[in-house]
């Protein structure tokens, strides 16, 4: 597996129009999540856990995450489902690009 960070990253950038970090953690305080984000009105931080093992899902849990931020809050509802496909989509066809 060969994630292209650096590309990953300006991606979201573009899509939240704030700062925003990108960390792969091998941390027991992700036990049985894929991701997690902490976020203001400026900046994000985005931890991705580390049995995220292929291309696909760090960009699914990713996309999740930018989900969060853009509908800014941590609600997982029928908006939040939908907002998440559509935005797995974008950074899909943009990460690829």
């Amino acid at each position: 597996m060969k994630i292209k960070w650096i590309r990953l990253l300006k991606v979201v950038k573009e899509m939240v129009a704030q700062e925003v970090t990108i960390t792969l953690s091998t941390s027991d305080q992700l036990k049985g999540l894929m991701s997690a984000v902490r976020f203001t009105k400026d900046n994000a931080d985005i931890i991705l856990s580390s049995s995220c093992k292929s291309v696909t899902q760090v960009l699914k849990a990713t996309a999740h995450e930018v989900a969060h931020i853009i509908q800014n809050n941590d609600k997982h509802d029928e908006k939040f489902y939908t907002l998440w496909e559509e935005t797995e989509e974008k950074i899909v066809k943009k990460y690829n690009k």
